[in-house]
């Protein structure tokens, strides 16, 4: 029951849709823009309230426009970007029995923006498209009927105090709420009791410096730090966020940032500690010092060293339930980046409801049958290049030999081609670069 101050405020979700999003995150967003233009009535829900902080990079490849399938504003008033953007990309070498490379910086033209900012931007979107969007809502369960699904949901008010719950009839559901995803528990609770090694945590400090002018990093730089005493995953990274219009008590909040970033994963190893380390190292090899105006930490429960409990795309008893990006399990600790992939997710999701309706054969296809088929390369080279990673981390040395056998001419090459062939592709055919 709505108490009645609540209820001025609070507009009732209806009681069925075609599709409903749980999640407000880029994938998400971009499954609701899609479909809503479509003609299909959606609802899409987030747990938090919105603008809300995430944890995350907030870097991505200039085709990131494009999948998304939204021209960003570029204007600092109503940007949804930080102010500096990343023109470079510096990788700082292991140290090796042989010594220690000089630093390779290479011109890498990259997209930088803040998560709550951008995320609250592209549910705006979404909502224009005609996406109905409440936030202070979260998934509780399901159950399938029939040819429908029933969605139980929890609504909160801006304190926290539930003040109605919901069960909504949809004829499709899509799991877009992240790595430890509800949907997914809900759903393959199996996926997440496994104890693994691979269990990995992160950690993000944001910084505020002493001295400026002491900071050997460029500003519109990306600084990746490979080496095994500071992640075992991938590499540490170093930028700057600088949000307009955002002070040092925001930035303590989490409701924008206006600071560098130290961050770092690390699986088997107190994540605090391994943490303080690279702050160090930062501060004695690049000059980056001073106060920590937030930490945030990371934690994965998925099992993402075992392929058949890491990733999961359609579902269902009638193949009308999809999960999306990181609720896939397409987080992807080799690359560094998931957005794009979460968007890629959502565009084929949406394309094989789409695919699946249009058939007119007397058996056909469900959802899930078709966006299974659409993900198989995906996790096909996701498995391939974590395989490729699985021994290099246990030291410097190998770590060496596989930066140089990455970072050659030729792979260069590739990786350029094939963020340059993406502006002629159509989103749903888009390759992770």
């Amino acid at each position: 029951m709505i108490n009645t101050e609540n209820k001025k405020k609070y507009k009732s979700i209806h009681s069925s849709y075609d599709a409903v999003i749980v999640g407000g995150g880029i994938g998400g967003s971009v499954a609701a823009i899609q479909l809503a233009k479509q003609g299909k009535k959606v609802l899409q829900i987030e747990r938090e309230n919105t603008p809300r902080h995430k944890a995350c990079s907030g870097i991505q490849f200039p085709y990131f426009e494009k999948l998304i399938g939204v021209k960003i504003p570029k204007d600092f008033k109503h940007t949804p970007l930080t102010k500096t953007q990343l023109t470079a990309t510096e990788i700082d070498y292991p140290p090796t029995s042989k010594g220690k490379k000089k630093n390779m910086k290479a011109n890498f033209p990259m997209t930088n923006f803040m998560r709550n900012t951008f995320d609250d931007w592209l549910n705006k979107e979404a909502i224009k498209a005609g996406t109905e969007f409440h936030d202070k809502t979260s998934f509780v369960n399901l159950k399938e009927e029939k040819d429908e699904i029933i969605v139980k949901m929890h609504v909160f008010d801006k304190n926290g105090k539930k003040i109605e719950n919901k069960n909504i009839k949809t004829k499709y559901l899509i799991g877009a709420d992240g790595v430890n995803s509800s949907v997914r528990k809900n759903i393959r609770p199996n996926d997440f009791k496994e104890k693994s090694s691979n269990k990995g945590e992160g950690i993000n400090y944001y910084i505020k410096p002493k001295d400026n002018s002491k900071i050997k990093i460029d500003k519109n730089t990306l600084l990746q730090i490979w080496n095994v005493d500071y992640n075992n995953e991938m590499f540490a990274w170093v930028y700057i966020k600088d949000e307009p219009k955002c002070d040092i008590k925001k930035t303590k909040k989490g409701i924008c940032t206006n600071s560098w970033v130290i961050g770092t994963s690390y699986t088997g190893k107190n994540i605090e500690k391994v943490g303080k380390n690279l702050l160090k190292y930062v501060a004695d090899n690049y000059g980056l010092e001073g106060d920590i105006l937030r930490t945030e930490k990371i934690k994965v429960d998925l099992a993402l060293n075992n392929p058949n409990k890491r990733f999961a795309f359609g579902e269902g008893k009638h193949g009308n339930i999809l999960l999306i990006g990181d609720s896939a399990g397409l987080i992807d600790p080799v690359r560094g980046l998931g957005m794009d992939a979460s968007a890629l997710s959502a565009h084929k999701a949406v394309n094989s409801i789409l695919e699946s309706e249009k058939c007119t054969k007397e058996k056909c296809p469900t959802p899930a049958d078709i966006y299974n088929e659409k993900m198989k390369r995906i996790k096909d080279d996701m498995i391939k290049s974590n395989a490729e990673t699985k021994n290099v981390f246990n030291n410097n040395e190998d770590l060496s030999n596989y930066i140089d056998k990455k970072l050659n001419p030729i792979s260069g090459i590739k990786k350029i081609l094939c963020s340059k062939f993406n502006k002629w592709r159509k989103p749903q055919n888009m390759k992770l670069c």
